[in-house]
């Protein structure tokens, strides 16, 4: 949606509110409002980088067949319809901010995770290259050397950082299968 001067100030003042400090745990927003209607108003709420991720409930008198469906598949979490019980608003207002919370705890808590399983698979990787290096006293460092020579000419040729540490990876184990060989 194009906005006009006046309701680019509305937007922006609205933003403004939160963008100086913590955004707010959430945001009720009415389908019918001055300058901007809660659609357009949600719409703008989405580009800001604060934004993003606030909850929203639609609270609303607005009867309309579509305006339900359309407010939920813009992200609104919840679209309660006036007149509305305050206890009962007051609940689910609660149970949405908690279970935001919890999500957030939970996405922390996989972040964690899978850096201590990195840190993990780091560990393993390389004790498995010194077990091949330690294999051969004439090859000592060898597979080292060659993970980081990989690293180095994938960096060269392009590839991302993701890519570069998969291909470091590789070179460190690329001689896995000498384990296996017996020494005769």
């Amino acid at each position: 949606t194009q906005l006009n001067y006046k309701e680019n100030l509305y937007m922006l003042d609205f933003l403004d509110k939160f963008s100086i400090n913590e955004p707010p745990d959430l945001c009720l927003l009415d389908i019918k409002m001055p300058l901007l209607n809660g659609f357009d108003t949600l719409k703008q709420l989405r580009k800001h980088e604060n934004g993003k991720d606030i909850p929203v409930i639609f609270l609303t008198a607005d009867e309309s067949e579509n305006a339900e469906t359309l407010g939920l598949s813009l992200g609104a979490m919840d679209f309660i319809k006036k007149p509305f019980i305050p206890e009962v608003l007051t609940l689910r207002v609660r149970h949405i901010i908690d279970l935001v919370r919890l999500q957030k705890n939970l996405e922390h808590e996989v972040a964690k995770k899978t850096e201590e399983n990195y840190k993990l698979f780091i560990h393993v990787v390389l004790s498995l290259a010194a077990a091949i290096d330690a294999k051969d006293i004439y090859t000592n460092g060898h597979s080292a050397r060659v993970a980081k020579y990989s690293r180095e000419i994938a960096r060269r040729y392009g590839y991302n950082e993701q890519q570069q540490n998969d291909i470091y990876m590789m070179g460190l184990l690329h001689d896995i299968g000498k384990i296996g060989i017996p020494e005769a």
